[in-house]
């Protein structure tokens, strides 16, 4: 062989190597920086509509829906409550039909102002906020009424608690430390023994809490029955808290922010204004949170973002006025992250689908049933 040949092959095949472990190297560096943007954007999924659900109010118990409905997956019911008709309420699943729960007024099996609703394995229970107390219902009439919330120097916050044993769980706000915004003391979340009339504030706030004022704090949560966790997330924020009731801890489970989530950047003026035009500075400049559960192996949290269109028209909170998106955390993988918006307002889940309000701000209450599509 000559030796001018023989150097060229070398050569070449020097090259060829090289070449190879340049692109091995590009490959590599490319599926790293692939995971790393999935880890800051998440994959984007789509909501399919599996079917929808006419509510057929039956007697006057339903005018609107509020957030965090509860379910009960065994029977097919959804339980909420509706402050303009001064009612709570139960849907059948299977046929629409919306029944109130109890008449309004102040006798022993009435209601004058349900603003919590919480099922468990021993009956529904109930806040009243006017009569501050706890009624018990079993078949379909209240059969008792304990003492609730008044003297604990907390405000509940959300529409739906949970049952844990014979304690409820519920968001609260805890003024003595959030007016002083003394977050590292604060407390979001109260277990209450409804029998004992005692109340136990547990749980931390998140590290990436704004720290701008005493409004919205407090959380939206949801129980996780099975593992004795509360998972829950502050009314503005993005990072998903979890309590453990057995142990007593507070833990950071994950954080991921949407392209949609607005950083809260305003404040609010110490001295009020109920100005349309202040009211959408402050609106438009965060958003909220408005519900945290699961589907499937994801637990998801989705916000709601106020645009103009909401405060022009006085409150219409139809998609393009106020826009509805979500992210979904697979825990048992932690850097799997979803993105997905919704058409409509979130109401809860059902059967792994998605429970969101259809034709809003119309007469008729109608729910659609959404998967993803993956």
């Amino acid at each position: 062989m000559h030796p001018l040949f023989k150097y060229n092959v070398v050569g070449n095949m020097e090259r060829i190597v090289s070449n190879i472990l340049l692109i091995v190297f590009c490959s590599i560096i490319v599926q790293a920086c692939a995971k790393e943007d999935k880890a800051k954007n998440g994959t984007i999924v789509q909501l399919e509509k599996a079917s929808e659900l006419d509510i057929n109010v039956t007697d006057n118990a339903l005018g609107e829906f509020l957030g965090e409905i509860v379910v009960d997956e065994e029977n097919g019911y959804l339980y909420g409550v509706d402050l303009r008709a001064r009612t709570a309420y139960r849907i059948a699943l299977e046929t629409g039909e919306a029944t109130s729960l109890a008449p309004e007024g102040r006798g022993p099996q009435e209601l004058s102002m349900p603003v919590q609703i919480a099922i468990g394995d021993n009956g529904i229970k109930i806040y009243d906020n006017s009569q501050n107390v706890i009624a018990l219902l079993s078949g379909e009439s209240i059969v008792d009424k304990f003492p609730a919330y008044g003297e604990h120097s907390v405000w509940v916050r959300g529409y739906a608690g949970y049952v844990w044993g014979e304690k409820l769980i519920t968001s609260i706000e805890d003024p003595e430390t959030v007016r002083e915004l003394n977050f590292e003391e604060a407390s979001p979340i109260g277990i209450f023994d409804y029998q004992e009339n005692e109340l136990k504030k547990v749980a931390r706030f998140s590290p990436s809490v704004d720290k701008l004022d005493a409004e919205y704090k407090y959380p939206i949560i949801w129980f996780d029955a099975e593992k004795n966790v509360i998972l829950y997330m502050l009314r503005t924020d993005y990072t998903l808290m979890g309590y453990d009731l057995v142990i007593g801890e507070t833990e950071v489970i994950a954080g991921h922010k949407h392209p949609k989530y607005r950083v809260r950047s305003k404040s609010v003026n110490p001295g009020g204004s109920s100005s349309i035009s202040a009211a959408m500075e402050l609106g438009t400049s965060m958003s909220q949170v408005i519900g945290v559960n699961r589907v499937g192996s994801r637990i998801i949290i989705v916000w709601q973002n106020f645009n103009d269109g909401y405060y022009e028209s006085q409150g219409d909170d139809s998609p393009g006025n106020v826009d509805y998106f979500g992210v979904g955390y697979d825990l048992s993988e932690p850097g799997d992250v979803v993105e997905f918006e919704l058409p409509g307002r979130f109401l809860g889940v059902y059967d792994n689908q998605l429970m969101i309000e259809e034709n809003m701000g119309a007469a008729e209450l109608v729910i659609g049933f959404y998967e993803f599509d993956e």
